[in-house]
């Protein structure tokens, strides 16, 4: 899911167990049209923020993989980050996370072509 730059969480600071971003969980949990529906939070510009999944909508907190990766391409996530909403010295991951969201996307049955 997205959330809205207006009133960011940032209260999660570890991937979770399923966190899409991780390499070592398995793939598949969401269909690739998801993927592709979310590639816009990785544009640069004012998007919307990728949101954990774990999290309740309206009460949504960035995705840690997500700020970990890509998500300092979202100018929202660098205005929280500005405005001490968010630390990104405190989000971490113990486990290998892939290099980008394409890299993940793809890994979930998205055709590469589909993310140009």
């Amino acid at each position: 899911s997205t959330m809205s730059a207006k009133t960011p969480g940032y209260a999660i600071t570890s991937v979770c167990s399923e966190c899409p971003y991780r390499k070592d969980v398995p793939v598949g949990r969401f269909p690739p049209e998801r993927f592709l529906a979310l590639a816009v939070t990785v544009k640069q510009g004012f998007g919307p923020i990728f949101a954990c999944h774990k999290t309740t909508e309206g009460k949504d907190n960035a995705c840690a993989g997500y700020l970990l990766t890509e998500g300092t391409e979202n100018f929202n996530v660098r205005i929280a980050v500005i405005r001490g909403a968010v630390d990104l010295k405190k989000v971490k991951s113990e486990y290998p996370l892939y290099e980008s969201y394409a890299a993940m996307a793809i890994a979930n049955g998205v055709d590469p072509e589909r993310l140009k």
